[in-house]
């Protein structure tokens, strides 16, 4: 399995960083501006050198700032493979086979709190484009998740931490027609295969991006909502932490024992994310 790492090189963190150093230069220039005017007024005359130096520094700074969050939003560095392994993805909607496959990789995590393969079928059937599975060019699972409503009687409870996800039953879960009209949305199933080491990571990346890709095209971006979503390790839970999720509900408070992350979803932070992850549509083909 041979692949290589590719830091991030200028023109990559030049294309990340413009639009914060576009928006300096356009304050700078703005300020720049009116202090000149006012001491015009004044009658102080400005040479064609002043202006100049003032332009490069303006430019100067921009361009600093641009490079400097270039590097900071380039997170992780780009994964390149090698071999033919996970050159390509494929999003698309959970089948009764690849989602009792995702559901399998989840019982080392979930224990006694694992959700059985007819159970979560049920969930599938009650709301069928609401899980993704994502196979790599092999065909092979990679990745998984599901974003469901709940009914408010259980979710206000499991929110509580009195109930456990796994009691949901397919009457707790609302129809894909509901669900896009729902406020209150919930991340369930996330699965990565391999997620800690270089391939996972990369899965994990796409994953991400597929999820943003989804709510984007089934949810839009106008109206606010409410995500929620439970950390079952310690990968998951940095993962929650990266992509702007905080800690609602304490894993001790819990009847599950795990922390409850939530994110207030808005265009802005749907931007943030895919700002820093960046763009993988050349590498991952969406088909809902």
């Amino acid at each position: 399995m041979n692949f290589k790492r590719i830091r991030p090189n200028l023109l990559m963190r030049f294309r990340k960083g413009f639009k914060y150093g576009f928006n300096t230069f356009l304050i700078i220039f703005t300020i720049a501006t009116g202090v000149i005017g006012v001491l015009a007024i004044t009658g102080e005359v400005f040479t064609i050198r002043f202006i100049l130096i003032v332009g490069a520094m303006m430019i100067f700074i921009s361009l600093f700032v641009t490079f400097i969050k270039g590097q900071l939003i380039h997170l992780p560095d780009q994964i390149i493979f090698e071999d033919n392994i996970d050159k390509e993805y494929v999003a698309d909607f959970c089948t009764s086979r690849t989602l009792a496959q995702a559901n399998s990789i989840t019982k080392p995590y979930y224990g006694s709190e694992y959700v059985s393969n007819d159970k979560a079928e049920g969930w599938r059937q009650k709301s069928p484009h609401s899980f993704i599975h994502i196979l790599n060019n092999n065909g092979k699972l990679v990745a998984s998740f599901g974003i469901i409503a709940i009914e408010p009687s259980f979710f206000s409870q499991f929110l509580k931490g009195r109930l456990i996800d796994n009691k949901l039953e397919p009457d707790d879960i609302l129809d894909d027609s509901r669900t896009k009209n729902s406020n209150d949305l919930y991340i369930s199933g996330v699965v990565v295969r391999n997620p800690d080491n270089r391939i996972g990571n990369r899965r994990a990346i796409v994953m991400v991006w597929s999820m943003l890709m989804y709510l984007k095209q089934n949810f839009g971006l106008r109206k606010e909502r409410e995500i929620y979503a439970l950390a079952v390790s310690q990968s998951s839970e940095n993962l929650l932490k990266r992509s702007g999720f905080s800690i609602i509900s304490e894993a001790s408070e819990r009847k599950d024992s795990l922390n409850l992350y939530h994110l207030h979803f808005t265009r802005e932070n749907y931007e943030y994310i895919l700002d820093r992850i960046g763009d993988y549509s050349k590498f991952c083909k969406v088909n809902f």
